[in-house]
């Protein structure tokens, strides 16, 4: 957050940086990557990533070790939070779920089975077990809320629809696109006019090459004034990236214009569509692995002797 002495307002910024040619360089892959790892709730997981960068290097490595400093201090203010107020009541396990250590959650959640979940529990424990690619566990706490009616049972679908659709994009087959789609589908069953709706139905016409139809289902949404309540910082920055690759800049603006009209529900959306940055290279995977490994020959192994 920065002060401007003539204008007399605050503006927003993001802390992380990006760096250029994600799509070429290693470090800056590993850097943008973490930062979409830590959009993600992923705190843990960008944080390695950032450690990985910072050892391979080879320029701007004062931003990728500012980025870890940012991102490890928050992780370290997570883990103090109960201790700060032990007067407070205080989830473990939501402590752990905001740090992206979900196989903490999973094991504080076990302990506590005997006395049973609260809603809120459920919804921890399913999101949970389904970013550790364990969904058929995870149904059974979806089933849970479903039974309850949970008021915030459309929000758990759409963070569904996410995870699977991140997990879909390092998968050999369509099963978590299969499964993206199914919770997508339960989405609109219960509200059709969510804000994550739309995206998902826009990712889905897209995929399918109707490109023109999922702009406009975008457009249809955010610049209907009905959906003026609705948080529409997901819709937004996603029509706004859409905007953006095809240089279509006025409509960028048209829709910088209208965020900060507000209300802001979402701050952080906020911020992303004012400071936008693209890291979608990052998602090139242009790392190695492991450096060492034999690489397999074109033909069968048969055609080796062993002497």
């Amino acid at each position: 957050m920065n002060y401007d002495l003539d204008t007399k307002k605050y503006s927003l910024h993001q802390h992380l940086r990006g760096l250029p040619d994600a799509a070429e360089v290693d470090a800056a892959n590993l850097n943008n990557r973490a930062i979409l790892r830590y959009r993600e709730g992923r705190l843990m997981e960008a944080s390695s990533l950032l450690t990985q960068a910072d050892t391979i290097a080879e320029a701007d490595q004062s931003i990728i070790v500012r980025n870890q400093a940012l991102i490890n201090s928050e992780l370290d203010d997570l883990s103090i939070q109960a201790d700060k107020f032990p007067a407070q009541p205080a989830s473990e396990a939501l402590e752990y779920f905001w740090q992206g250590n979900y196989l903490a959650v999973l094991r504080v959640m076990d302990a506590h089975a005997r006395f049973g979940y609260s809603p809120e529990e459920s919804a921890i424990f399913g999101l949970a077990l389904a970013r550790e690619d364990r969904w058929p566990d995870s149904d059974k706490f979806t089933e849970e809320l479903e039974r309850q009616q949970s008021p915030f049972l459309a929000d758990y679908y759409w963070e569904l629809v996410k995870i699977a659709a991140g997990q879909q994009r390092n998968s050999v087959n369509d099963v978590h696109r299969d499964i993206a789609n199914k919770w997508l589908l339960k989405l609109e069953m219960v509200d059709p006019r969510h804000p994550g709706y739309v995206v998902g139905l826009s990712r889905l016409l897209r995929d399918t090459g109707e490109y023109n139809q999922g702009e406009q289902v975008l457009e249809q949404y955010v610049f209907n004034p009905a959906n003026a309540e609705r948080n529409l910082s997901e819709p937004r920055l996603e029509l706004y990236e859409l905007y953006n690759n095809r240089a279509y800049m006025a409509g960028c603006d048209q829709l910088v214009t209208d965020a900060q009209r507000g209300p802001i529900i979402d701050l952080l959306g906020y911020v992303l569509l004012l400071d936008y940055a693209d890291y979608s290279t990052s998602l090139v995977d242009v790392v190695a692995e492991e450096s060492n490994r034999i690489i397999a020959p074109e033909k069968p192994l048969e055609m080796f002797d062993v002497q």
